[in-house]
């Protein structure tokens, strides 16, 4: 009983880890890099937006909104253009 058990986590996993790192289509993976990097975008303006300026901490709640609005992009070319401008501003 046991050994079935972790022959079923061990194969999932297996097939969960191929599945991330190998099969994965590129916008798919690309669209997962901005949700992170929005989210570090949160983290950075929520630490800091009594330090940062008014004008910064606006450009950063628009990169975030911009970040949403990215994701829901089809296109493989404008979601990796924007994302190489979107870290050249930050």
């Amino acid at each position: 009983m046991n050994r079935t058990l972790l022959d079923v986590f061990f194969g999932s996993l297996a097939a969960w880890l191929i599945w991330k790192h190998i099969l994965r289509p590129k916008a798919q993976t690309l669209k997962s890099k901005i949700k992170d990097y929005a989210k570090h975008l949160t983290h950075l303006h929520n630490m800091n937006k009594d330090i940062y300026g008014e004008e910064l901490n606006n450009i950063i709640l628009a990169e975030i909104e911009a970040c949403k609005e990215i994701r829901k992009e089809k296109d493989k070319d404008v979601i990796k253009n924007f994302f190489v401008e979107s870290q050249k501003k930050a």
